[in-house]
């Protein structure tokens, strides 16, 4: 959202999503004024619906569906975590928008259904993950045969130094306690144990 509010002449918001956050959805439509938008939640989409009566308020899979593939955008940014981003994912291929991927456990799980998906349609993926989006940089019009190996690199994390021993003593209050990344409960858990850099070794 920030390049759209530094280049607003270049870009124009034509739906927003959210899983239940209408406190910051509400803001950002009154920012940006959407044609619409989607809280996962339907719960929590009613509620916004009566605060925001002048936007229509999808909700659940098939309202991510709609804004993934509606007619009226050309690039889809896919920022949400977990599973719940694959259908949307598919429907926007299917629909031949370009695509920000900023979900990697969808091409964990299914990578190879979705690239096959992407390349039958001649949609690319543009990766968002900062790690992704540098060695996509250092391979634009590089020929793949001059790269002898790729390296993703990581902070280490706020157990790099301790012993195994120490390892099997720790908090889950002390694996929330990221040194650098202020995020979520389960990307902080994985990025604490490094799992998160075995995703990323996945989605490269």
């Amino acid at each position: 959202m920030g390049v759209v509010r530094h280049l607003p002449e270049q870009f124009q918001v034509h739906s927003l999503a959210v899983h239940s956050n209408i406190d910051l959805l509400e803001k950002q439509i009154n920012e940006f004024h959407p044609q619409f938008a989607v809280v996962f939640d339907p719960a929590s989409a009613l509620v916004l619906q009566k605060r925001t009566p002048h936007v229509p308020i999808l909700s659940g899979l098939d309202g991510l569906n709609v804004a993934a593939s509606d007619a009226e955008i050309d690039f889809v940014m896919l920022a949400m975590s977990g599973s719940v981003g694959l259908h949307p994912a598919l429907a926007a291929i299917s629909a031949k928008k370009q695509i920000g991927l900023a979900n990697k456990e969808i091409l964990v799980m299914a990578g190879e259904m979705i690239s096959k998906l992407a390349k039958e349609q001649s949609v690319e993926l543009l990766p968002v993950d900062s790690e992704h989006n540098a060695l996509f940089q250092c391979l634009r019009n590089e020929p793949l045969s001059s790269v002898r190996r790729l390296i993703l690199t990581a902070s280490g994390g706020p157990f790099r130094t301790k012993t195994l021993e120490q390892l099997e003593k720790v908090s889950l209050k002390e694996a929330l306690c990221h040194p650098n990344w202020s995020m979520g409960p389960k990307i902080t858990v994985d990025s604490s144990t490094l799992l998160n850099k075995g995703l990323e070794m996945i989605e490269a």
